[in-house]
């Protein structure tokens, strides 16, 4: 089984490591129950099985189901897409970067079904990007002028909160950064064309636009990236 593209990402990117601080600091030290919605690695995990006796994890690759039941063992785990899990009740609901595995025009029902899950008081937790840092300003090229080759949905954080505005309240936004380290320019690029900007189909225009904006980053080996941690309740 292949490792999974964004595997490849954080070996360069310190954005986990400053999650880890940040959840560390903002969540409750107990919680009565929690979903885990693309669990991955379960290096954010980890954070939230330490804070509940009752951690449900949902993850749709089944590349890391193996580990996931090693690190945490007492947690449910269920590999499978969110739209086909069997919730129950959750104190808290934590969903970090997955939202972009699905097309935009299902978000808000993704999301919608998500608060409905949640208990008296209950929050949903999402991580999602923002469109700033001069890594964006890099990769929007790509990503902007030809978006329908993507294989991946994209909104920045902003438009997600007006889309969900009238369904329920962003309580709390937190913006963070985080940093891409490249050795050298061969490492970046080499990443940028097999991880950063996934396409659906290869061809020439495709491969000029990557090339194009490989050539406006000149010798940077460093970039920074803005996320926000946005806590949403009904």
């Amino acid at each position: 089984m292949s490792q999974p593209r964004i595997e490849g990402y954080y070996g360069f990117s310190d954005e986990k490591t400053i999650l880890v601080n940040i959840l560390k600091r903002k969540l409750r030290p107990s919680y009565s129950s929690i979903l885990d919605v693309g669990a991955g690695n379960g290096v954010l995990s980890q954070i939230l099985y330490e804070r509940t006796n009752d951690l449900h994890l949902c993850e749709i690759n089944p590349f890391y189901e193996k580990s996931l039941r090693e690190s945490l063992p007492k947690a449910q785990i269920e590999i499978k897409d969110v739209n086909n899990l069997n919730l129950k009740s959750y104190e808290m609901v934590f969903f970090s970067q997955g939202l972009y595995y699905h097309s935009t025009q299902h978000w808000r029902g993704i999301v919608s079904r998500l608060m409905d899950s949640l208990t008296p008081g209950g929050e949903l937790v999402l991580i999602l990007n923002k469109n700033e840092g001069d890594w964006w300003d890099a990769i929007r090229s790509v990503w902007e002028v030809r978006p329908e080759q993507l294989a991946f949905s994209y909104l920045p954080s902003d438009q997600f909160i007006s889309i969900i505005s009238n369904d329920c309240k962003a309580i709390d936004i937190e913006t963070f950064i985080y940093n891409l380290n490249f050795s050298n320019t061969e490492e970046r690029d080499h990443y940028l064309r097999k991880s950063c900007i996934p396409l659906l189909h290869q061809n020439v225009e495709t491969e000029k636009l990557i090339a194009n904006y490989i050539d406006t980053l000149g010798s940077r080996l460093n970039f920074q990236y803005f996320s926000e941690v946005i806590t949403l309740r009904k």
